[in-house]
């Protein structure tokens, strides 16, 4: 009998006694006097990152943060958590301060974490070392400083959580998604109610942490989002939306609420939108603004700071300064 708490990672036995199975359903061969065992590792509480390298997990579920090569990535943890209950905790070891992660394996439109962007389809925490040590992009402008990104950094699919701390997201590039759902940097909610879909329902935290440099061929150059947005004490800078009425910063978009606090968003460009495009369309869109600054921001169309194509837009105590566009600044 397992322990309560822990994970099921396999059968071992079998012809040979050397055939492991840890699918579902799950087959094997017995001959006359063999056994089979079942594997159950110990749920962990916290998964903790301790390789910059981009590699997928060995075999997400069985409760270890593991590649082939035995070392734990960003990659591979998001892929075990996503596969344990309950919520989970990634952090990062100390040893990785001031190392960028840069997301190489390619392969955009893959929603399993395997390939593109860090896709989170449960209720996840990453914690960074600070907005300068913990990076997270999707190419390595080091590098190469016109690179452009393998995909966005994170997608939170529908009915997910994501909560990051103290990290920088950055260097995302993507192209056009319908209803405006690109996302450059990190994309909330995949799916509209009339699609079947369940993406108001996805929420995402970011605290002290920073989203730069972002681009969007669509809409939401540095976070595209139809669910829960909270951004405290937190930097939106740098990203850029490409098409029309787009939102450089933030496309809170089509059910959308979109909760800003002692933050700043700056240095976005986009059509419409510098800085945030609110667009309830069909569903309500809101937003509240409190004890933060919008400036430096730029649209070729309208609304520099702030575009509201609709909806609710709720500001306090909040500097919206030196932003342009050609009309409604």
């Amino acid at each position: 009998t397992p322990a309560s708490g822990s994970v099921f990672a396999g059968f071992s036995g079998g012809t040979g006694n050397a055939t492991v199975c840890a699918a579902s359903p799950c087959t094997f061969t017995l001959t006359q006097n063999s056994s089979v065992t079942a594997t159950f590792n110990a749920r962990p509480s916290t998964l903790t990152v301790n390789s910059a390298a981009d590699a997928v997990d060995a075999l997400p579920g069985d409760g270890i943060c593991a590649t082939a090569s035995g070392v734990c990535t960003l990659r591979a943890a998001v892929q075990e958590a996503n596969a344990l209950p309950g919520t989970d905790t990634i952090l990062f070891d100390g040893s990785l301060s001031g190392t960028p992660i840069t997301l190489t394996i390619a392969g955009a439109g893959e929603n399993a974490a395997a390939t593109g962007d860090l896709d989170v389809s449960g209720s996840l925490i990453i914690t960074g070392n600070g907005a300068d040590n913990t990076i997270i992009q999707a190419c390595n402008t080091g590098a190469n400083p016109s690179c452009s990104g393998i995909d966005r950094v994170f997608d939170v699919m529908d009915s997910a959580s994501l909560t990051l701390n103290s990290l920088t997201v950055r260097n995302g590039t993507v192209g056009t998604e319908p209803f405006g759902r690109s996302g450059g940097g990190i994309r909330v909610g995949l799916l509209l109610p009339w699609e079947g879909g369940t993406g108001v329902s996805s929420s995402l935290g970011l605290n002290d942490s920073r989203v730069l440099n972002n681009v969007a061929a669509g809409h939401g150059g540095g976070i595209s989002n139809i669910g829960s947005v909270t951004v405290n004490n937190s930097v939106i800078a740098g990203n850029q939306a490409l098409t029309i009425y787009s939102g450089g910063g933030i496309m809170n978009n089509l059910g959308g609420t979109l909760t800003v606090t002692n933050s700043t968003i700056s240095g976005n460009t986009a059509s419409g939108g510098g800085g945030i495009f609110n667009n309830p369309g069909s569903l309500p869109a809101t937003i509240t603004i409190t004890n933060s600054t919008i400036s430096g921001n730029t649209a070729s169309s309208g609304g520099g700071g702030i575009y509201s194509n609709g909806g609710t837009v709720s500001v306090g105590n909040t500097i919206i300064a030196g932003n342009t566009a050609s009309t409604s600044p």
